[in-house]
């Protein structure tokens, strides 16, 4: 059951180290945050949201203007489209939220490159593949 957190675990000037209560606590917690970060309802996220979460998140007097439910929205804005460490937002078909279509696409492409039988069809749909994973794994990478 996850728990009801206190208004600083949203300030993302602090490590979570340095929070009362840590939302990361517990596996269901992590699980229930990367499925937020999935939630293909973030894709139409405007840059105007994106930017007002960042101001929201970075300073606790901010925050305390907004309700708990207002907040954890900002919040899963903010998680689903900047990164965790560096602060910067992600472009947008790489963002977590961004997986299950693109990854679609391109395993459909892949299907259909195998059943035509084509070598170079199947290279090409490969290459894409693996060039996207490449691009999302360096999106999300830990650097400061």
């Amino acid at each position: 059951m996850l728990k009801t957190h206190k208004y600083n675990i949203y300030n993302i000037s602090l490590p979570m180290s340095q929070t009362d209560d840590d939302p990361e606590a517990t596996y269901y917690n992590r699980v229930i945050r990367l499925f937020q970060m999935m939630d293909m309802s973030m894709i139409p996220v405007t840059e105007t949201e994106i930017d007002e979460s960042i101001r929201i998140l970075a300073s606790p007097a901010t925050m305390s203007k907004y309700a708990p439910p207002e907040l954890a929205r900002v919040k899963k804005v903010f998680n689903s489209a900047v990164h965790p460490d560096t602060k910067e937002k992600i472009f947008l078909p790489l963002r977590l939220s961004m997986m299950l279509p693109t990854n679609a696409l391109l395993t459909l492409g892949m299907v259909a490159a195998a059943g035509a039988g084509s070598i170079p069809a199947l290279v090409a749909a490969q290459w894409a593949n693996q060039t996207y994973n490449v691009l999302h794994y360096y999106a999300y990478r830990n650097a400061r």
